[in-house]
């Protein structure tokens, strides 16, 4: 199946199995090197992503699902300024999450973070 999606910032035309885990897309077919997944399916919460802003685990999400979407990764994450940002925060509160779950854990906190902004901006 050919699935056009947008992966970090690049306009992508994947041909990939539609049923196939967009964690095994990233990991196996984009080489990207930000995720982990150690569970096999929704135990350890390794491998968030944001799919059109919002944190999901990527492994429970079919490749047919992706198509149109914007996909982000902490991979690319990393280099924003919301990034530095959360990371000061970490640094400031003494509370930094262990190396293994950091990725996942920082782009929840964008997630809900770019949910409270949204809320904000509706309640004006």
């Amino acid at each position: 199946m050919k699935i056009d999606c947008i992966i970090d910032g690049k306009a992508l035309s994947l041909s990939v199995n539609s049923n196939k885990p967009l964690s095994l897309i990233l990991m196996e077919d984009l080489e990207n090197k930000s995720l982990t997944s150690h569970c096999g399916g929704r135990a350890c919460g390794n491998c968030v992503v944001l799919l059109n802003d919002e944190a999901i685990l990527s492994c429970m999400v079919p490749a047919f699902r992706i198509r149109g979407m914007k996909i982000r990764t902490f991979e690319s994450y990393q280099r924003s300024r919301q990034y530095r940002d959360i990371e000061r925060a970490y640094k400031a509160s003494g509370n930094t999450p262990c190396r293994s779950c950091y990725n996942a854990r920082t782009l929840i906190i964008e997630s809900i973070l770019q949910d409270l902004s949204s809320e904000n901006k509706v309640r004006g």
